[in-house]
Parts: structure tokens; C-alpha cells; sequence
């Protein structure tokens, strides 16, 4: 049985009364993969969320100011002596990751499993980064230099990309480039250690048409990726998720939350106020752009010179083909394509 450590209880508890976008935001502040649900009043536990509960509403409809004890997950694993070993060691053997130790049904503690997680073996999905935009959005700095040697920290935002897939067991890259093509290849001639081949747009192609000139390289799942984005999550769940569900193309999304700053005047029928909504705020399932493709779809790419990533989807649904959404949470996808963002983001350099 792997190590076992001890931990802070604080650190990973929520109180009942929270509500699920409240109990996320929670999970993301403190990197947290787990929480122990708390009463609000007798300090007993009532249930564990996770990000797959969390998952689990989005996909539900179920509205985020909802109370996180409507969809806690309320049968799972725990012991209630951290020296039941037999027992901590036959939960372990069932993939769980952490258990609860409570007794009277209060807290005592939480094991962890402390062992490194083996990285997996992708080694035969490509990914596709699509970095073929001028990146207008980024003006004036690829006035001079492409978008994807944008940088960030010591290294630019294509190398970050590549790393983070990297680290999640991919070792395959192809770039589909056009804007500032050389530069990007003399970039990248120094890089042995990095299987990165290009494949180059004779003009723009769109967020998705370059995929027709990889046709015949992409005959198994692959994955794309735009080439301004960071993903915070475990993408082991992802693949996962595509292919338990048997999607042809899975969509990586994140909430996101707005907030109204005024009062918005609500009408009847006949144009009369009906109400004043106080500075309302909405939730959004946004597209990060990052995606899971089966290669069959690759036949519905048209042959012309550009093919955006809604243009395929309408295909797709034309067709009766299963598309799925993989939701994130807010802070676990981060946009640095647009200055307003990278100001946002940059501080979560760290994590990457």
C-alpha cells in the first residue's frame, strides 16, 4: 500500500450551506481535488464533492446558485480508524485517491495516497495545435513576432502548450502554421527532444480547416489545441469522458460567470415594466478551445480554403453525430490570446 500522509482538515472542508459555484470556486482557490460537505450547524459530514459532481450539474442543467448539498455525492468510501489497514489498503485497489476517516459522523481525518501517478502513454495521439493566426488581438507584439512565441515567463506560450501535453503523456506534435511561418520553424530547429513536425497553410485556413492536410497523419483519436490557452485538469478524465460516451468530437469547455452591473429592466408582453432584475449574473459553458476528434470526421471537411470550428459542428449535428462537452471549472482554463486575459492570467504562471 502506498504512503499514507495526514492533512489539514480545513483545507478540505466546505460548509452545506455553500452553493455549487461557491464550492467550486473553493476547490479552484485551493487546488483541492476533494471536499469533505460539512453541516453548516452540527459540523457532521453529509456528503464528498468532486469535480465530477461538479461535472455532473453542469451537464444536468442543474442551476450553480443551488445549495452543493442538492448533488454531494453521499455513498462513498471512508473508515473510521486510520489504523483499519486491511480496509484503507481494499479502498485504495479501487482507484480511490483519498478516504475519509470519520467516526460518529464527524471528521477525523483524511488519507491521501501518497504515491507519484504514473504518466500515461499517449505516445501514439498526436495533437494538433493550430498556430497558423496572425493574432491581431496581440497587436502591436506579432506585428513582429508570431503568437505562439508570446511570452510567458522564461519560455513562449507554444512551449508552455507543448509541456503541459507533454506531461499528460503526448509526444507527438504537429504545428499548422502560416503568419510568420520561418520564424516559428527556425524557433523550434534547435529542439531535438521534441517530436514537432509543421504542416503549413498555403493561406488561412480557419480555426479548423488546416485538418485537411494532415488527412493522412490523423487515422486514429487525436486532439487540437488553439495555441493561446492552458488547461488545469487531468486529461486521463477527458479521454475518458470521449470515449465512454463515444462522442466523434468532445469539446473541452469552463463555466463562466458574468456579472451585470446594472439593473436590467424586465417587460411584459405589452412593453410595460414588469421588473427590475438588481445587477443580475449568468453562467456560461464557453468553448476553451480544446478538442477530442475521432478521425472519421475528417470526410466532412469541405474542400475549400476555410473551415471554421462551427462550421464542422453544424456538420456534425446535420448529421446525427454525437458531440459532448467536457466541462472545467472557471480557474482551470486560462486565455492568454487577448491583452485583458494574459493581465488576468498571468499570475497563474506558476501552476504550469
Amino acid at each position: 500500500m502506498g504512503q499514507m500522509t495526514r492533512v489539514n482538515l480545513n483545507n478540505y472542508t466546505i460548509s452545506s450551506n455553500l452553493s455549487i459555484k461557491d464550492a467550486i470556486k473553493r476547490m479552484d482557490k485551493s487546488g483541492l481535488e476533494i471536499c469533505i460537505c460539512l453541516d453548516n450547524k452540527s459540523k457532521k459530514v453529509v456528503g464528498l464533492f468532486t469535480e465530477g459532481d461538479f461535472r455532473n450539474a453542469v451537464h444536468q442543467g442543474i442551476n450553480l446558485n443551488n445549495k452543493v448539498i442538492k448533488i454531494l455525492n453521499k455513498k462513498f468510501h471512508y473508515v473510521s480508524s486510520i489504523t483499519n489497514k486491511s480496509k484503507i489498503k481494499k479502498h485504495f485497489n479501487k482507484n480511490v485517491n483519498c478516504i475519509p476517516v470519520i467516526k460518529n459522523k464527524k471528521l477525523i481525518d483524511i488519507i491521501f495516497k501518497n504515491k507519484i501517478k504514473k504518466i500515461s502513454n499517449y505516445s501514439k495521439i498526436p495533437v494538433v495545435i493550430m498556430a497558423g493566426g496572425k493574432g491581431t488581438r496581440l497587436d502591436p507584439f506579432t506585428r513582429i513576432l508570431p503568437k505562439p512565441l508570446f511570452p510567458l515567463g522564461d519560455k513562449p506560450i507554444i512551449l508552455k502548450i507543448i509541456d503541459q501535453f507533454n506531461n499528460w503523456g503526448f509526444k507527438k506534435f504537429y504545428l499548422s502554421i502560416h503568419d510568420k511561418s520561418k520564424i516559428i520553424k527556425a524557433y523550434f530547429k534547435n529542439f531535438k527532444n521534441i517530436d514537432v513536425k509543421f504542416s503549413e497553410e498555403p493561406v488561412p485556413m480557419g480555426t479548423i480547416g488546416a485538418l485537411r492536410l494532415l488527412k493522412s497523419k490523423l487515422k486514429k483519436t487525436f486532439v487540437v489545441s488553439n495555441c493561446d490557452i492552458l488547461l488545469k485538469t487531468d486529461f486521463d478524465n477527458v479521454l475518458s469522458f470521449h470515449k465512454e460516451k463515444k462522442n466523434v468530437l468532445t469539446i473541452v469547455g469552463s463555466v463562466r460567470h458574468y456579472e451585470i452591473p446594472y439593473g436590467i429592466c424586465r417587460l411584459k408582453n405589452s412593453g410595460a415594466l414588469k421588473e427590475i432584475d438588481e445587477k443580475p449574473s449568468y453562467d456560461y459553458l464557453v468553448n476553451t478551445g480544446v478538442y477530442i476528434f475521432e478521425p472519421s470526421i475528417i470526410k466532412y471537411l469541405k474542400n475549400k480554403n476555410k473551415m471554421d470550428i462551427n462550421d464542422l459542428i453544424k456538420i456534425l449535428v446535420s448529421k446525427g453525430l454525437k458531440i459532448g462537452v467536457y466541462p472545467l471549472s472557471t480557474n482551470s482554463w486560462f486565455d492568454f490570446g487577448q491583452w485583458n486575459e494574459i493581465n488576468k492570467n498571468i499570475s497563474n504562471l506558476k501552476s504550469f
